[in-house]
């Protein structure tokens, strides 16, 4: 990882967090008016069939229970992220750390379902999402977990035919280990992904 990154002081992480998704979010907006119009964007965003949305639900509880028992039976070796994570969430009251977690999972699915996944399909968007989160790269079991949800992801925005579920999966997801990092740092726990 770059140690730049680590000499950033917690505001200015959680300032590049927002801007970086706030950009992403533009672009993916305007691309996906091109890949979609604004009427098929519109019919991405439609509300699905509410299974959809419980399955997602599922989803990302079974996506975190998995994380949590990583973080408990794994070398904290194996899923260091120099602490980036921690930095960004650590201190931010629920609304801003659900704020972030909304905007990471819109942005992105935004993104890699509704535009590259239309493009390349779920395998190669999947690469291309774990490609993305470079400071994982050098963690062989980082890397399979964040291809394996992205896959799921792609999946679920396939069978669903909307983007709301993958957007509430990726959210949860994000904002459910966001409280787990939060309370293992009031614990006093150093806290690893």
């Amino acid at each position: 990882m770059d140690d730049r990154l680590l000499e950033l002081d917690e505001r200015t992480l959680r300032l590049n967090l927002l801007l970086t998704q706030g950009i992403l979010l533009l672009i993916a907006t305007i691309s996906a008016w091109l890949v979609h119009s604004w009427q098929g964007l519109l019919t991405e965003l439609r509300p699905p069939a509410p299974h959809f949305v419980l399955t997602a639900v599922g989803i990302s509880i079974g996506v975190v229970g998995l994380n949590l028992l990583m973080d408990r039976f794994l070398p904290k070796s194996w899923l260091e992220d120099g602490e980036i994570n921690n930095r960004v969430f650590q201190g931010l009251s629920l609304g801003s750390t659900a704020g972030f977690c909304l905007l990471v999972g819109v942005a992105e699915e935004l993104m890699f379902r509704g535009v590259v996944q239309v493009l390349l399909g779920n395998v190669w968007t999947s690469l291309l999402f774990t490609l993305i989160h470079f400071r994982y790269l050098k963690k062989p079991i980082l890397v399979v977990s964040v291809f394996a949800t992205s896959y799921v992801l792609g999946w679920l925005y396939d069978w669903s035919q909307s983007l709301l579920p993958s957007m509430v999966m990726h959210g949860l997801i994000d904002f459910f280990l966001a409280l787990w990092i939060q309370r293992l740092s009031k614990l006093g726990i150093r806290q690893v992904k």
